[in-house]
């Protein structure tokens, strides 16, 4: 997804633990600030988290009904997609979301999501993902990713922003490749996806 991102955007995509709580506010109102009204919105985000949604910053920990604040002051009325790729991710599933919001966990509330080594930890893993792995070796890439990474390797690659009327699709899909991955590799405790 970084390497998308990148692609996409031509800058590289920042981390919470890169990041002070104050910085975080500013770039996400930053980066929302000149999108038009209406524009449906796909929002990756990744950090280490607790069990309680809170998030830890570069100075410290900010508590989920502030991320929450944060990001409903952002994002506004825009159609959003938002994939919360963090330990416990799906802990955030107690705030009352605006209905604009459309969400992906990809683990439940009390889940770690650890990062998979796609040569390591399964050969039927990385078999079945074989031509993307070889893409990002090329590139000099490692193959250690989070589980929704190893799952976007195999979707029809959205765009950064998408219509809004795709994302039952893209969720179908998501589940799909689940499915799929979960019954061709059996050693790996995979995380839970969970589509809100």
């Amino acid at each position: 997804m970084t390497l998308d991102y990148i692609k996409d955007t031509g800058e590289h995509p920042l981390s919470a633990h890169d990041l002070t709580r104050v910085q975080f506010s500013q770039w996400m109102k930053k980066q929302f600030a000149s999108i038009p009204p209406g524009q449906p919105l796909l929002l990756y985000l990744s950090s280490h988290q607790d069990k309680t949604g809170d998030w830890r910053f570069k100075d410290g920990i900010m508590n989920l009904d502030q991320i929450a604040q944060i990001l409903k002051d952002s994002i506004g009325k825009h159609p959003c997609l938002i994939i919360n790729d963090s330990c416990h991710a799906a802990s955030w599933g107690k705030i009352p979301w605006p209905r604009n919001f459309q969400f992906i966990f990809v683990s439940s509330a009390g889940e770690l999501n650890r990062e998979i080594n796609l040569w390591n930890d399964s050969p039927a893993l990385a078999r079945t993902y074989s031509k993307q792995i070889e893409e990002l070796q090329n590139r000099g890439q490692g193959t250690e990713m989070s589980y929704f990474g190893v799952l976007w390797l195999a979707i029809p690659q959205p765009q950064i922003a998408f219509n809004s009327r795709e994302w039952s699709v893209f969720f179908n899909e998501l589940k799909s490749q689940d499915s799929l991955l979960r019954k061709r590799v059996s050693r790996i405790n995979f995380p839970v996806l969970l589509i809100r």
